[in-house]
C-alpha cells in the first residue's frame, strides 16, 4: 500500500518562496505578478527585494499598455538572476 507520508524528510525541491522564485528564474522563465501566484508567492516585490539582500540581482522589464475597458496598467517582469 502507498503510504502518502513516506515521503516525509524527502522533500525534494524549493522549501520556500525564494527558493521557489530563483529556481523558476534560474530555468529561463521571465516572472511577473500572475506568474507568480501560480507559484504559490503572493508578494513578488517583497521576495525579490530579499533576494537582492542576499546579493541577487535580476533583469526587470517593463510593459504597459491599456486593457479592454480602457485602463492604463504596467506589468514588471522579472528574469536572469546573478549574484554579484
Amino acid at each position: 500500500m502507498n503510504n502518502p507520508y513516506n515521503s516525509v524528510g524527502k522533500h525534494i525541491g524549493p522549501t520556500n518562496q525564494k527558493e521557489a522564485l530563483l529556481m523558476h528564474m534560474q530555468s529561463g522563465h521571465e516572472v511577473d505578478f500572475q506568474e507568480a501566484a501560480i507559484l504559490g508567492i503572493s508578494q513578488l516585490t517583497g521576495r525579490i527585494a530579499q533576494l537582492r539582500k542576499d546579493g541577487w540581482h535580476f533583469s526587470k522589464r517593463e510593459e504597459s499598455g491599456t486593457n479592454r475597458y480602457g485602463n492604463h496598467y504596467r506589468k514588471v517582469f522579472y528574469s536572469n538572476p546573478r549574484r554579484v
